[in-house]
């Protein structure tokens, strides 16, 4: 919160505080005292004309309003600046919406909605397995995919351990395989045979 105080110059400050609450009668606590307040808080001013003053990792309990108050040599020299600024905090909602229910080959337009105030010309950038996509305006909040493939590739089985298994022993199937969708489940089964063995990407004999 940028700010800035003007006095009398015969007036010499001793003290500079910010609060967000004000009883008829009693000193304000300044939020740097505060316990609730005191480790995200922090006046970042001096006693001179400078007042700013910082609010880190905010949240919704954050919203109140602010007051600055300085208190000088003079017997009645404290002064407070009205109206006070007025903090409100809000969640940020932030969805992604499929247009509709696709299939591996179709085409499909992701949507981004947000709850957030933008301004005239937000920027959005999309990301796709944790990279900046390449095909797409990045101030735009809907991103176009030609097609989309969600079918798992490259499917492979490893045992373990390895060569010859002797009868009586044990052994580990291993299956891996990449997909764009999380896998929940993997069904193991004998050949001609239906019966669901286990749901766990290991199954051990």
């Amino acid at each position: 919160m940028p700010c800035t105080y003007r006095y009398s110059q015969y007036h010499i400050v001793k003290e500079t505080l910010w609060h967000n609450k004000q009883e008829k009668g009693r000193e304000p606590l300044a939020l740097t005292l505060h316990p609730k307040y005191s480790q995200h808080v922090k006046y970042l001013g001096d006693t001179q004309h400078n007042c700013t003053f910082s609010i880190r990792n905010v949240t919704k309990e954050d919203s109140a309003t602010y007051w600055f108050r300085f208190i000088t040599n003079q017997a009645h020299g404290r002064y407070t600046g009205e109206p006070g600024v007025k903090l409100t905090a809000k969640s940020v909602s932030l969805k992604v919406k499929v247009n509709r229910k696709v299939t591996e080959g179709q085409n499909v337009t992701l949507t981004c909605r947000t709850n957030c105030s933008l301004s005239d010309h937000p920027t959005f950038i999309w990301y796709k397995d944790g990279n900046p996509t390449l095909n797409t305006n990045p101030i735009s909040s809907v991103l176009y995919l030609q097609s989309i493939s969600n079918a798992p590739k490259n499917i492979s089985v490893s045992v373990s351990p390895s060569g010859e298994i002797v009868t009586g022993s044990s052994v580990t199937l291993t299956c891996t395989c990449k997909s764009n969708l999380p896998v929940k489940n993997f069904t193991w089964f004998q050949k001609n045979e239906t019966n669901i063995s286990e749901r766990e990407q290991n199954y051990t004999i």
